[in-house]
């Protein structure tokens, strides 16, 4: 009889949990400056907030990014401040079909990915 009620309570408290905000703040120190990186999940929303600083002349840069998981994809927008001041923004719609295709082991999925005309995405720099 004990098993009975604690099972209900323990599932319960577990999808409690699981819908509940989870929040994660990393911060990085080094000689040149300092990070902080926060990530929030929420009920399908997640949000990245990222700040930088430089110690030799103060100058900030910050990210902020917003994701969310809708019916039939995945909605997002954000923006970016360099350390120079300039900001850019961009808004996307990513759009899962219906049409799932599998040959030979493969799983093949048509995704259409919605852009302003404008949004030139940067190259990826080299690593050190």
């Amino acid at each position: 009889m004990k098993h009975l009620i604690i099972l209900p309570l323990a599932a319960l408290a577990l999808a409690a949990s699981a819908n509940a905000q989870n929040s994660r703040t990393t911060t990085i120190e080094k000689p040149k400056g300092t990070a902080t990186k926060t990530v929030t999940r929420d009920n399908g929303t997640r949000t990245v907030d990222a700040t930088a600083s430089r110690n030799s002349d103060g100058a900030t840069a910050a990210r902020h990014r917003e994701r969310t998981k809708t019916e039939d994809g995945i909605s997002g927008s954000g923006s970016q401040t360099g350390f120079g001041g300039k900001t850019r923004s961009y808004e996307y719609d990513r759009t899962r079909s219906g049409n799932v295709s599998r040959a030979d082991g493969q799983i093949q999925r048509n995704v259409s990915v919605t852009r302003d005309p404008n949004f030139r995405p940067r190259r990826a720099g080299r690593r050190r």
